[in-house]
């Protein structure tokens, strides 16, 4: 390959570092083809050696190796074939180039784009890929709307995945390790450019009236265009996402809702959230891009919280390699009031344990989210079943330099929340295959 860097090089760990840090395994080289014949005598001969290697796109699934990180990072170009609507899209690409660019050549469509703006397209397809559209056009690795892949063999052939079905389903959410993608080929879909959407803050105080609030809305069935999520929110980390912060300000509960039907849609049918007491409106009128923009806050601000000093970013792709980091995800047909307030019990209670975990871990409450396969579980390496409606996804976190007491503290509570939360519901909840941990979880017994 033209590059081949070592630890001295200036973009090492551009091309290396893991997101999760404890999974960092020190490869002495990384190697950059910058085309696919360069990358396909890379894996020829890795595939042929005794040599431990990883193939890596951004690093949000944490790859490492002892030996070799094949980076993917300089596939990334983006084309569209307007007549068709079919855009191809480089492995390493990130939503937010290819929502920009479907913004300039197309802007009245749109491929399903994942939440996170900062991750690769690759990466997300091959695990599943969940997006604002997936209520209305399914997982981002469907028929519908992944239609091909070119794909680097182990022996080094390059293929079109649609010429062995095979492989081209495995692609579907199968978790990677069939070959090495270099573009993908995914169907762009009419879509509105007027979507509402944004944070509306609510006092924490008035989750109680909320949870019933929230079990009510989830089983209104709304339209397939509209989706949100949950978070909590410290009143010492409200600076992070407000401009200016009343004094008095209070722990929060963040709603980041979305209506593709537009504003005065939204505002309807999330009037129960605007119309709580203290509730502070941060919703906007926007496209795709702007979406994603949302999840993109450019800022860096360091938050001291008595002996704690936390570094908090908009922008996820600046905390790769800061943290060690495990998941918790439970994609489940149904969360009750109970579940959402155990939820947020766990959380309360890892301060008891390590109150700087606390400070950096989340609990995000993803609902409206999943729809069944469209055209059938058979046709997709991660059928999941057709009655998953959300995904309740705990982020355990601790500093990079934390201790070995800090992270069996992680596994402890990665193992633990899904069954005190769930109880004996878990049986019928899945692991979407993007937070996948093989340290811990079952993978043979993943649905």
């Amino acid at each position: 390959p033209e590059a081949v860097i070592t630890p001295s090089d200036p973009s090492f760990k551009l091309h290396s570092e893991p997101y999760a840090i404890q999974k960092q395994l020190n490869p002495p080289v990384v190697l950059i083809p910058n085309t696919v014949k360069e990358l396909s005598a890379i894996v020829k001969f890795l595939y042929s050696s005794n040599l431990d290697f990883v193939i890596r796109g951004h690093g949000f699934k944490s790859p490492s190796a002892k030996h070799v990180v094949v980076s993917m990072l300089s596939f990334k170009g983006v084309e569209y074939d307007s007549v068709k609507k079919i855009a191809t899209v480089g492995a390493s690409a990130t939503w937010y180039e290819v929502v920009s660019f479907m913004e300039q050549v197309d802007p009245q469509y749109s491929v399903p784009a994942a939440r996170t703006p900062s991750i690769g397209v690759t990466g997300s397809i091959l695990n599943g890929g969940l997006s604002w559209m997936s209520t209305e056009y399914g997982g981002i690795s469907d028929p519908i709307n992944f239609l091909d892949a070119e794909v680097v063999k182990y022996d080094g052939t390059v293929v079109m995945a649609s010429q062995e079905p095979d492989l081209l389903w495995s692609l579907r959410g199968g978790g990677g390790g069939f070959g090495v993608v270099t573009k993908v080929l995914l169907r762009a879909h009419p879509y509105p450019t007027d979507i509402w959407s944004g944070m509306v803050l609510v006092p924490r105080k008035t989750l109680p009236q909320l949870v019933d609030k929230i079990y009510t809305f989830n089983r209104s069935v709304p339209h397939p265009k509209v989706n949100y999520f949950v978070y909590l929110m410290p009143k010492q980390l409200l600076s992070t996402v407000l401009e200016e912060v009343e004094p008095g300000a209070e722990d929060s509960i963040v709603f980041h809702v979305y209506d593709a039907l537009g504003e005065q849609h939204g505002r309807d049918v999330f009037k129960w959230v605007l119309e709580m007491p203290g509730a502070i409106d941060r919703t906007r009128v926007t496209n795709m891009k702007g979406i994603l923009s949302m999840q993109s806050i450019y800022h860096r601000e360091t938050v001291k919280n008595k002996s704690l000093t936390i570094v908090i970013t908009g922008n996820v792709a600046d905390l790769r390699g800061t943290m060690k980091t495990l998941y918790a995800p439970m994609a489940v047909a149904d969360l009750d009031q109970d579940a959402i307030t155990q939820a947020v019990s766990f959380y309360d209670k890892i301060g008891e344990l390590d109150k700087s975990i606390q400070m950096m871990s989340s609990v995000i409450f993803e609902f409206l989210i999943f729809r069944s396969p469209i055209g059938g579980s058979s046709e997709v390496a991660w059928p999941r079943s057709h009655t998953l409606n959300h995904l309740l996804l705990f982020i355990f976190s601790c500093p990079g330099h934390g201790s070995e007491e800090q992270e069996k503290i992680l596994r402890q509570l990665s193992e633990e929340a899904p069954r005190q939360i769930l109880g004996p519901k878990l049986d019928k909840s899945e692991i979407n295959p993007a937070g996948l941990e093989p340290e811990y979880h079952d993978v043979k017994g993943v649905k």
